[in-house]
């Protein structure tokens, strides 16, 4: 996979490639190499975070799923000595016959380049849960709330965040490729500067089209 976001002073790329061995009908286990590569206009050096990890997905039973990846990061960074951490991205869902509970728990480096401030380099701890159920075929409800600790290393003096946030929504299949929806959501930050606290209310409504077959290019 790939991604490229850009700014007027840098581009962002991220690509990763995988290796996965099916050891049988409910267990993989695969090897990763991940890249996230920072390349600034002018003169300045690009930054590199390079992410090795392991992991396995394991089908628990008919409606359990559980898929860790755990791994080392290494970043490099120019004139800077290298930044290293643990990370992890660790998943377990439960479905029932009308919906369904997630569980999240992952670590690792990020870049916040793109909120109302630009904070830079961080590395983050965090955690969540989603669940959703169909209140009938075309409407249905769906929650979340998600906790992350954040140490921007860019930051003089140094920022830590605790952010939360929860919401929740329903959404209502008008016609087989169009969809409406509505729902609230609240978040919360505290730092350990108290000016950087801030707490923010959202209401907001969708409208969603899609196809209700892919589009096929070529034969």
């Amino acid at each position: 996979t790939e991604e490229v976001t850009s700014s007027d002073d840098f581009d962002r790329f991220y690509g990763a490639a995988r290796i996965v061995h099916q050891f049988n009908r409910r267990i993989s286990g695969n090897v990763q190499y991940a890249m996230n590569r920072v390349l600034y206009d002018g003169e300045t050096e690009d930054e590199r975070i390079h992410d090795i990890s392991a992991g396995f997905d394991y089908q628990i039973g008919p409606d359990m799923d559980l898929a860790v990846q755990l791994g080392y990061s290494v970043v490099e960074r120019p004139g800077l000595d290298n930044e290293t951490g643990l990370s992890s991205d660790i998943n377990f869902t439960k479905s029932y016959q009308s919906g369904s509970i997630g569980l999240n728990a992952s670590s690792g480096y990020d870049y916040n380049y793109f909120g109302a401030q630009n904070l830079g380099l961080n590395y983050y701890v965090g955690g969540g849960i989603t669940a959703d159920y169909a209140l009938s075929r075309r409407l249905s409800v769906d929650a979340y709330a998600r906790y992350r600790y954040i140490e921007y290393i860019d930051q003089i003096p140094q920022r830590n965040d605790d952010r939360f946030i929860a919401g929740c929504g329903l959404s209502f299949q008008l016609l087989q490729w169009l969809s409406a929806g509505a729902g609230y959501s609240y978040s919360t930050v505290e730092s350990n500067y108290e000016a950087n606290d801030y707490v923010e209310n959202r209401v907001y409504i969708s409208l969603t089209a899609s196809p209700s077959q892919p589009f096929r290019l070529g034969n």
